[in-house]
């Protein structure tokens, strides 16, 4: 996953993550000193349904994550639709965010 940055995909983007099924591993870093966070937003249902929980790291390089393991909220339903609002995060606000969704069956 990559944040919806404008032209991301020539200059490079603000920040990238993962999702792997198995162990419902999470995981975004901040790739670029844009003076910018990122913020992913999860979702059960698919984005903008109902928010299970949200993560965000800054600096170039810093990178953060979530897993199963960590109990509660962070232990994704099965044979559900997941979605992940994958955002630039600075003083407060959102923006240049892309959406992603997967379906939890692993």
């Amino acid at each position: 996953m990559f944040t919806g940055d404008p032209y991301g995909s020539i200059v490079g983007y603000s920040g990238a993550g993962t999702f792997t099924e198995n162990g419902d591993k999470v995981g975004i870093c901040d790739s670029k000193a844009d003076g910018h966070a990122v913020r992913l937003h999860v979702y059960t249902g698919g984005v903008y349904n109902t928010l299970r929980y949200t993560i965000s790291v800054g600096g170039k390089g810093n990178c953060t994550g979530k897993t199963a393991a960590n109990g509660g909220k962070y232990d994704l339903p099965e044979n559900t639709k997941i979605g992940f609002l994958f955002c630039r995060y600075k003083d407060g606000q959102d923006s240049a965010c892309k959406a992603y969704n997967w379906v939890n069956d692993n």
